[in-house]
Parts: structure tokens; sequence; C-alpha cells
């Protein structure tokens, strides 16, 4: 559970922060302890121990954690943010710290035309730091890539954003195959797309832009240490 006891630790007051604050900021947003303790790169026992009153942050991890909570307060577009500064701005939209990313099955992207079809997620999320509403996870097949990713990584992409030379990628044929490779433009203006492989035993596959229904580059790969 996410508020599991802890054993108990003499306060030491905690003096000037308001922990209360901290752990609704968490709640409002349904961050787990855990979720905010990587965020702050901070071991999730001392997260605890901080949210409950019981250690006092020091002076840069206890303006990561207000920044933190001033964010959680920003839930309309459009809303006033303090500047770091001092000031006042205005914000056209207001982006998480993290955002729960959907995950979907590596059988669901062959079926997807673009990241709109592509609703038939599991029943599972990974969070990450990236600013696409779009943004999904594949659970990743087969051994193309292994070396750098491996079978059951969690990747994420982003649909809206264009594929960069040297990224990794997701793209779709039109004919529906789904291929996780290394992304490479070559050609006049661009027409042509050369994607290549980490294993060496698969051959680079060249196609014209034409040929690919979406080609979306991958922000960040999850993986489970223990499988």
């Amino acid at each position: 559970m996410d508020d599991n006891a802890t054993p108990h630790v003499e306060s030491t007051g905690n003096v000037g922060f308001d922990a209360t604050i901290l752990r609704n900021a968490r709640k409002s947003l349904r961050y787990t302890q855990q979720e905010v303790a990587d965020l702050l790169d901070i071991h999730r026992t001392y997260y605890v121990l901080v949210e409950k009153g019981y250690k006092i942050p020091s002076a840069k991890l206890r303006h990561l954690m207000e920044t933190f909570v001033a964010k959680a307060s920003q839930q309309s577009p459009r809303r006033p943010s303090i500047d770091l500064r001092g000031g006042v701005k205005e914000e056209p939209r207001v982006t998480k710290l993290f955002q729960p990313v959907p995950v979907i099955s590596w059988a669901t992207a062959g079926t997807g035309k673009d990241f709109e079809d592509l609703d038939a997620q599991l029943d599972e999320q990974v969070s990450s730091d990236c600013r696409d509403p779009n943004a999904f996870a594949l659970i990743l097949e087969g051994d193309s890539m292994e070396g750098r990713f491996f079978a059951g990584d969690r990747v994420i992409f982003l649909p809206n954003s264009e594929p960069r030379n040297g990224d990794a990628v997701l793209a779709r044929l039109a004919d529906g195959g789904v291929l996780f490779k290394w992304y490479h433009c070559t050609g006049p203006e661009g027409t042509r797309i050369r994607l290549t492989s980490e294993n060496p035993n698969y051959s680079p596959i060249e196609l014209n832009r034409a040929d690919f229904r979406f080609i979306y580059p991958a922000y960040e790969v999850k993986r489970l240490m223990r499988r």
C-alpha cells in the first residue's frame, strides 16, 4: 500500500516545512510515494519520513518539494504560476512534473493507424516526465534490438514529435507490420527511411516514407530488473 506504516522515528519537528501540504499535493495528483521519491532522486524510506514529519529536508530538497507542491496546485489551464525569480507569469498550459502513461502490447501496436487507435491498452501504466499528452509505452517483443533493449522492456513513445536521425523509433508499415529500430532519414528531401537493428543478425530495411503509417520516436525505457 502507498501509506504503509513505518517504524517509529522520533520527530525532529520539521520546523518551517509543512509535510501535510506535501502529502496532500501528492495525493491530489494520485502519485505514489515511490514515484515522488524517484522524481526527487531520493530513497522512498527517506521520503516517507519527510512526509510523516520525522525528517527535515535539506534546503535543496525542500526547494524541489515546494516546486512539486506548486505544480500540484496548478490544475486549470492558464492559471497564473509563480516564477522562481519572484514574478508571476501566465502559462498557456500546465504540465505536470510527470504523468501516467498507458502501456500497450506489441499486438495492439500492429492494429493502430495512429495513436488515437492505440486504445486497447493493458491494465498497466508507467510514469514519465515526458510532455506529450498522447505518449504511450509499448511492451517490446523479439531480439532485433537486443544489446540495448530487451523483450519485456516498456518503451515510451512520443506521437507528437518528429523522429531524428539516430533515434530509436516505433514504425508501423502500411501493410500492418510493426518495427522497433534505429531511424535514419536518407534520400532527396528525406523521402527514404532506413531502419537498422542493434542485433547484427537483422538486415537493414530501407523504404519510402509513404510506406509507413507512422513513425514515433522513443523517449524513455522502463526495465524490470527481475522478471
